[in-house]
């Protein structure tokens, strides 16, 4: 009896069948493989950039540039704390027109670097280089690894990023955390449930991420908000919030936002007036007597066993509205 030869029974022609693990791993290389090549192609655009403008960079808002690094020099001499002590030169309002989220890096690089310039833009050049790859992890979080390695590119060409990352202002850095933010919060959406801990402790993650960012510069102030509002339609379960019911508030959601949003900035103006205060000291009571109410109310809420389809509605109405109210309450001081 003559035995089948190995191999028989095959056609040479036949693809062989790759197994659900080996289609993971090629599909985990590819993207590394993306990753990086954005990355380098990154920080390679930077670094020509760099090599051939380091110098017209510096001269950037050159005032406000002397401003961070005059801040920093105080701050590595008297400490952090120092910029809420109110006899320091360190806590000088002239110096604190901008967040002191900047200065606060550039003292703990001048620690270690010593004051170059060189060296804050290298760090600069590296962080946005960071940024970009994770505008590509956002992508593939909802788009083909080819979407992601288009919006890598075109963020790594991009030469107002790349120009950004060389002058000495914290405009390219503030960018960082966001994109981290974002990249959290757009994981987090696969959670089936709201109140599972993973994906609450990931959420305070992205929210300390965004206060990282405004420390940086204020333009994410109202951002957070925002976001907020934005993941209640975002996320698959447990928020509890319907659209159908924003056609049809109840009236305890008008009387809410009422106190929250007229009542209670308007309390905070009389009792600072009646204080004496006015001028920046006015306008940020102001400012923190009109902001909504925390998005954690609706998952207090819900946890405590209260009215959370009522919490999110009062959140959503008052995140909206306060985009009118804010402008008006500062108008009305300034």
């Amino acid at each position: 009896m003559k035995l089948p030869e190995p191999g028989a029974g095959e056609t040479p022609d036949q693809p062989s069948v790759r197994t659900p693990a080996a289609v993971n791993r090629l599909a985990l290389r590819c993207r590394v493989l993306i990753l990086t090549l954005v990355f380098f192609t990154a920080l390679g655009v930077r670094l020509l950039n760099w090599y051939g403008h380091y110098q017209e960079a510096l001269t950037v808002q050159t005032s406000v540039a002397l401003n961070y690094k005059q801040q920093a020099r105080l701050i590595r001499a008297n400490g952090v704390a120092s910029l809420y002590d109110s006899s320091s030169a360190t806590n000088n309002p002239d110096l604190l027109g901008h967040p002191p989220g900047y200065p606060i890096l550039l003292s703990a690089l001048y620690r270690v670097a010593g004051e170059q310039d060189t060296a804050t833009q290298f760090l600069q050049i590296i962080l946005d280089s960071i940024s970009v790859v994770i505008i590509v992890l956002i992508a593939f979080e909802f788009f083909p690894a080819a979407i992601g390695l288009i919006a890598g590119l075109m963020a790594a060409f991009a030469p107002q990023f790349s120009w950004n990352s060389l002058t000495l202002l914290p405009d390219s850095l503030a960018t960082l955390p966001i994109l981290l933010a974002l990249l959290i919060i757009s994981r987090a959406r696969t959670r089936t449930n709201f109140s599972d801990r993973p994906n609450l402790f990931l959420l305070l993650i992205a929210g300390a991420l965004i206060g990282v960012s405004v420390w940086l510069r204020a333009n994410a102030f109202l951002l957070a908000p925002f976001l907020a509002f934005v993941f209640f339609f975002t996320c698959r379960r447990g928020a509890g919030l319907r659209l159908a019911e924003l056609t049809r508030p109840s009236a305890l959601v008008f009387i809410t936002c009422a106190l929250k949003l007229v009542t209670m900035p308007a309390i905070a103006i009389m009792i600072a007036r009646g204080a004496g205060l006015s001028g920046a000291d006015l306008m940020i009571i102001v400012c923190c007597a009109s902001v909504p109410a925390a998005s954690n109310s609706y998952i207090l809420a819900r946890q405590m066993g209260g009215d959370a389809p009522l919490m999110a509605q009062i959140l959503t109405f008052e995140t909206v509205l306060a985009a009118i109210t804010i402008p008006i309450a500062i108008g009305l001081v300034s």
